[in-house]
């Protein structure tokens, strides 16, 4: 049996201690998630108490899973492991949220002490530059701990969403527990309409910009890959930057430029994610049929996993029968071939991508066999 036709990539000699090392960057990014939210949990604690804290974090929580639904519906082509998604979430509720704490003091200090409105400045400057980097940062984590990469935009779509939905889920904790001292629960609700019902896209929307910035940085060579990235984040910056502004000019202009300003780009947002999921639908398609072409699926396995329902009834008939772990891995290798033969194609390959194909052949054989399932392939000279 073979494979379509050689990857035009060359594959380096596998170096060892590879796979070890991506557990030990796995239990590290976990542990500093635990610490970090530990941190961060007594920090809000400490700050409002924690009947305030109780409360607020009852209400904060509530439009955690409708973000969380929209983010897993756009992933569903190609689903990330959940673990990672996990880890996406919680970098943004924890670790971002501890070191935006941490950084953000010291300039905010600075600008106090050379006379400057710290408020303002804070808000407008300091903040978006310090927030974003550390939910940046999350994203080049994702990569580092998942080793699969951002494959297209609807990854960087669907990470950086999660790391903003769990940032914003601390930091209205906060907010929503302050305001519950001071306004009591008349303050409490006007915070969560403003936070949870106006905007609870901001945050998942600016990290967007950088996580669009990653992916197509990760399709470039050279200085061009810097520049592609650090372009996102600064659109990131830019964007939380502007939000903010629009949030300390007062109820009127935060009103005016909220309707013509922030539902526009919201909507263009919402339309590049779904164009970006229906073209992950294409190239899933196209890159299923190609190896069904050389065998390595029948006309029964293609049609299932080209297809959401058909890939969730097979889900469901396997579980029946025990094998529902073995039925994942088989549609994760499948449509993790597919993206590869789409950057192969397009010239964007990672060097390894001869060997990761290997690896996924291998993945896809050995989970056919668990499932009990004849091979529907046909041997090639």
């Amino acid at each position: 049996m073979v494979h379509p036709q050689p990857l035009p990539v060359p594959a380096p000699p596998v170096r060892g201690g590879g796979r070890a090392g991506q557990v030990v960057l796995a239990v590290l990014g976990g542990l500093l998630v635990v610490v970090c939210g530990l941190v961060v949990t007594v920090v809000v604690l400490l700050s409002v108490g924690p009947e305030a804290f109780a409360t607020a974090l009852l209400v904060a929580a509530l439009p955690v899973l409708p973000l969380v639904r929209v983010y897993a519906w756009l992933d569903r082509y190609e689903p990330e492991p959940r673990g990672m998604l996990l880890f996406a979430f919680g970098w943004g509720a924890a670790v971002a949220t501890a070191f935006a704490l941490l950084l953000s003091l010291p300039p905010t200090l600075a600008v106090q002490a050379l006379g400057g409105d710290a408020d303002v400045l804070g808000a407008v400057l300091v903040a978006p530059l310090v927030e974003e980097g550390i939910k940046g940062l999350g994203l080049v984590a994702v990569v580092l701990v998942g080793r699969r990469g951002l494959d297209g935009l609807v990854d960087g779509f669907v990470y950086a969403g999660l790391v903003g939905v769990g940032f914003a889920f601390t930091e209205n904790i906060l907010y929503l527990g302050e305001a519950l001292l001071s306004g009591g629960s008349g303050g409490l609700v006007a915070t969560f309409v403003v936070r949870g019902v106006v905007s609870p896209f901001a945050h998942p929307l600016f990290t967007a910009a950088t996580g669009v910035g990653l992916v197509l940085a990760s399709r470039r060579r050279g200085a061009a890959r810097l520049l592609v990235a650090l372009a996102g984040f600064a659109v990131a910056v830019l964007l939380h930057g502007l939000w903010n502004g629009m949030a300390v000019g007062g109820t009127a202009g935060f009103a005016g430029t909220y309707l013509t300003m922030w539902v526009p780009l919201f909507c263009a947002f919402v339309a590049l994610a779904l164009w970006a999921r229906a073209r992950q639908a294409r190239t899933v398609r196209s890159g299923i049929a190609l190896y069904a072409r050389y065998g390595w699926f029948s006309p029964a396995e293609e049609q299932m996993l080209v297809s959401l329902p058909a890939r969730r009834h097979a889900q469901r008939v396997a579980r029946r029968s025990g094998s529902g772990p073995a039925m994942r891995r088989f549609q994760t290798a499948a449509i993790d071939l597919a993206h590869l033969r789409e950057r192969v194609g397009a010239g964007t390959a990672p060097w390894d991508a001869a060997a990761r194909e290997q690896d996924l052949l291998g993945r896809l054989t050995a989970a056919r066999s668990a499932l009990g399932a004849p091979p529907g392939l046909r041997e090639r000279a």
